[in-house]
C-alpha cells in the first residue's frame, strides 16, 4: 500500500509540472483531486500500454465536462475505444515525439469553449477531429493542432477566431469546413501556413485575415462566400502557394487596409476583385509577374508603398500628361526590372527604397522645373544608373540613396541648386572620380563617399558647417578641394 501511495504522489508532482503548475502547487491539490489524478493517470498508461502492445487506440473521448483544454489536462480526461487503425505516428520529417502514438481520432465534447495554446501540437496519429453537436467552442488558440497529423476538421460555428500557427505545418490536413453561419472573424497570423490544404471557402463572416495566414500552402482555389465582410488582408497572406486565380470580395475596398505581396511567389495569373480586375495601385500585383507596364493616371498623387514591388516581369513606367503626383511610395517599385523613367515635375517625394535594387535602371530623368525636394534613404541603392543630374529644388539626399551603384560616374546639379544636406553612405561604393557639390550644401554626414576606389575629389566652393567624421572611409586618393582654399575639419 504504502508503495502505491508514493507512486501515486510522484503521479500528482508530474502531472502538475505538465499543466504549468509547481512542485508545490501539485503536492498541495486535495485529497480527492489527487484520487482523479491517479486515476487518469491510470488510464492513461493502459491506453499507452495498448498502443504500444500493437493495438493503437483509435479514439480519443473527452469527458463532457471540460470547458477549457489545456495541453497536458484535456489529454488526460479521456475513455479510450480500441478500434482497428494505422499507426501514424512515426511521421517524416519529425523531431518530436508523439503525446499520444496511435490516437487516430480526438472527439471534443459540446462544453468546451477553448482550445488552448499547442493542446494537440505534434500529435502525428490525429487524422480527424469531431465536435459533438452543439459545440459551444468560441476560440482556438494558437498551435493547438500545430505539427499535428490532422487530416479535416469542420470548426463550429461558434468560433470567433482560429489563433495563429493553430494549423501550420499540417503536412496532411486536407479539407478544413465550417459550419453554416459561421461567426468567424479573424484568421490570425501563420494559421495555415506550409499546411497541405488545397482548397477553403472563407466564411462571409471573416474580416481579417492576419499576416501568413495561408502562406506555402498547397493551395490552388480559394472561395468566398457571398456577402463577404472581409476589408483587412495582411502580408503575404497568400504567398508561396499554388493559385493561378482569385477573386476577391468587393468588401475589399480600402488599399491601406492590404498587407504587401499577399500573393508572392504565387504563380497566380488573375487577381479580381468584386469581379473586375484589381487596380494595380492597390499593391495586389507585388511580388507576381503578372503586371509588365503602367501609366499612372492624371489624378493620382500618391502612389502607395510596395505597390508594384518585386514585379519580376515589371519593365515599363509612365505617366499621364499633366500629372499631379507628389508622392512615390516606400519600396513602391523595388526590385523591378525598369530600365528608365522620366518622372514628372510635379513629384516632390521619393520615399526610401522607392527604386531600389532596380538592377537594370540605367537612366532616370527628371522634368524641367521639378519640384523634387527629398531624396529617401536607398532609394535607388544598387541600381544600374551610370549618371544622374540632381534636381535645384532638392533639399536633402537620403542615408545611402545612391549607395552601391557600381556603374554611377557621373553625378551634377542643377544651377541655383539648394542642397542642404548629405546623408551618411550617400555615394557609397560607386564609380564616382570626381563630384563638384552645390554652394548651398552645408552637411556632409559621415562616410558619404565611402569605399570609393576611384574618387580623387570632391569640389565645393566653401567649406560646409559640418563635415561627419570617416567621409572617405576607404577612399585612399579622395579629398575635398575648397576653391576658397580653406581647409577640411574632417575628412
Amino acid at each position: 500500500m504504502k508503495k502505491h501511495t508514493i507512486l501515486g504522489w510522484m503521479i500528482v508532482w508530474a502531472l502538475g509540472v505538465l499543466s504549468g503548475l509547481s512542485k508545490t502547487e501539485a503536492m498541495e491539490l486535495p485529497q480527492e483531486e489527487t484520487e482523479r489524478w491517479e486515476r487518469e493517470a491510470r488510464e492513461q498508461r493502459e491506453v499507452m500500454a495498448l498502443s504500444r502492445g500493437g493495438s493503437p487506440v483509435a479514439s480519443l473521448f473527452l469527458r463532457s465536462a471540460i470547458v477549457r483544454l489545456g495541453k497536458c489536462i484535456s489529454l488526460s480526461e479521456y475513455e479510450s475505444s480500441t478500434e482497428e487503425s494505422v499507426d501514424l505516428s512515426e511521421h517524416e520529417g519529425s523531431t518530436e515525439k508523439d503525446p499520444y502514438p496511435g490516437v487516430q481520432r480526438v472527439i471534443i465534447p459540446a462544453s468546451v469553449e477553448v482550445l488552448w495554446v499547442s493542446c494537440f501540437k505534434g500529435c502525428k496519429s490525429f487524422m480527424h477531429v469531431v465536435f459533438e453537436v452543439g459545440s459551444q467552442l468560441q476560440e482556438v488558440w494558437s498551435y493547438a493542432f500545430c505539427s499535428s497529423g490532422v487530416r479535416s476538421i469542420c470548426v463550429p460555428a461558434g468560433v470567433r477566431r482560429l489563433g495563429g500557427g493553430c494549423f501550420m505545418d499540417c503536412l496532411r490536413f486536407e479539407c478544413v469546413t465550417f459550419e453554416p453561419d459561421s461567426q468567424l472573424a479573424t484568421v490570425e497570423a501563420y494559421a495555415f501556413t506550409s499546411a497541405s490544404l488545397s482548397i477553403i471557402t472563407i466564411p462571409r463572416s471573416v474580416e481579417k485575415l492576419e499576416e501568413y495566414c495561408f502562406s506555402g500552402c498547397a493551395l490552388n482555389r480559394v472561395l468566398f462566400e457571398e456577402d463577404a465582410r472581409l476589408t483587412s488582408v495582411g502580408n503575404q497572406v497568400f504567398a508561396n502557394t499554388h493559385l493561378q486565380s482569385i477573386d476577391l470580395p468587393r468588401s475589399v475596398e480600402d488599399p491601406s487596409k492590404l498587407g504587401i505581396s499577399l500573393f508572392k511567389n504565387s504563380g497566380i495569373t488573375e487577381i479580381r476583385v468584386g469581379g473586375a480586375p484589381a487596380n494595380p495601385l492597390w499593391g495586389l500585383y507585388a511580388g507576381t509577374d503578372i503586371l509588365r507596364d503602367l501609366e499612372i493616371p492624371r489624378h493620382v498623387k500618391k502612389l502607395p508603398p510596395s505597390c508594384c514591388a518585386e514585379c519580376s516581369s515589371f519593365t515599363s513606367l509612365t505617366f499621364a500628361p499633366d500629372s499631379q503626383l507628389v508622392t512615390i511610395g516606400r519600396a513602391a517599385f523595388w526590385a523591378t526590372d525598369l530600365r528608365d523613367i522620366v518622372l514628372p515635375r510635379s513629384v516632390e517625394i521619393l520615399e526610401e527604397y522607392c527604386f531600389y535594387n532596380c538592377c537594370a535602371l540605367a537612366l532616370v530623368t527628371f522634368e524641367r522645373g521639378s519640384h523634387l525636394t527629398s531624396i529617401g534613404a536607398n532609394a535607388f541603392s544598387y541600381s544600374h544608373l551610370s549618371a544622374i543630374c540632381i534636381p535645384a529644388s532638392v533639399l536633402t539626399l537620403g542615408v545611402a540613396c545612391f549607395a552601391r551603384c557600381p556603374s554611377l560616374e557621373c553625378v551634377t546639379f542643377e544651377a541655383d541648386a539648394h542642397l542642404a544636406r548629405i546623408d551618411p553612405y550617400a555615394f557609397c561604393e560607386t564609380n564616382l572620380s570626381s563630384i563638384e557639390l552645390p554652394k548651398s550644401v552645408i552637411s556632409v554626414s559621415e562616410r558619404c563617399f565611402a569605399r570609393c576606389p576611384f574618387l580623387v575629389s570632391v569640389i565645393v566652393e566653401t567649406q560646409p558647417a559640418k563635415i561627419g567624421g570617416c567621409v572617405f572611409e576607404g577612399s585612399p586618393q579622395a579629398r575635398f578641394v575648397f576653391l576658397d582654399d580653406q581647409q577640411p575639419s574632417q575628412n
